[in-house]
């Protein structure tokens, strides 16, 4: 399986290098093209939200609105304190020299995010290493399968002002994207994407500044 470099930018200011699986566009078309016979599985356990807090976020407050299947994350974000149902594959995975890391993460052998870290040496780090970013990069909310991700109640599909009720004004908006950044440090921690039907089909969440 080929391994591609995708780089996700966000207005000029949000990057994050993902790892995929084969070619970014022709993945994207085939998902769109397959959304008709996927379904999603949308948890049953109550998510609340939380309020914008004040002056805005930081990652630690947004780390807590996370959840996947109705199960709340935890930070430092690490492989091992998601549970069996959720794994990666070395196949999936690419090192790059200066340690930048990419991988898949499945959650019943279904692609669900891509995980980033820095200074990596090996595979087998990854269980216990903290994540640098996470992030989705399915074209339409349709396209994941039994999976349900949540972000302080936002999901895959909700508009911009679904996204900016809930989240608060943008730091930074274009007509495809919103940015907001940790208030107590000013960098860019999440980004949101929107297609051409004003969907939303990304989600990038920095847990801290990516090292070049």
């Amino acid at each position: 399986m080929k391994i591609k470099n995708i780089a996700m930018l966000l207005s000029s200011m949000l990057i994050i290098s993902l790892t995929g699986c084969g070619n970014a566009d022709n993945s994207n078309k085939n998902n769109s093209e397959n959304a008709t016979t996927s379904e999603i599985s949308i948890s049953t356990v109550p998510i609340e939200t939380v309020a914008v807090p004040e002056g805005g976020w930081t990652v630690e407050e947004l780390a807590k609105t996370i959840y996947f299947n109705g199960m709340p994350i935890e930070t430092p974000f690490t492989l091992e304190n998601l549970g069996e149902d959720y794994s990666i594959k070395k196949e999936d995975t690419q090192i790059l020299d200066g340690g930048a890391c990419g991988t898949i993460l499945y959650y019943k052998e279904s692609a669900f995010i891509t995980v980033n870290y820095n200074d990596v040496q090996s595979f087998d780090e990854l269980p216990s290493k903290e994540a640098q970013a996470i992030n989705t990069y399915w074209e339409n909310k349709n396209t994941i399968n039994n999976i349900d991700f949540s972000f302080n109640g936002i999901r895959l599909g909700a508009s911009m002002s679904e996204v900016e009720n809930v989240f608060g004004e943008a730091d930074t908006s274009t007509e495809n994207s919103l940015i907001y950044v940790d208030k107590s440090t000013d960098k860019n921690c999440i980004g949101f994407l929107f297609n051409d039907n004003e969907e939303l089909y990304t989600i990038s969440i920095i847990f801290n500044e990516y090292v070049r």
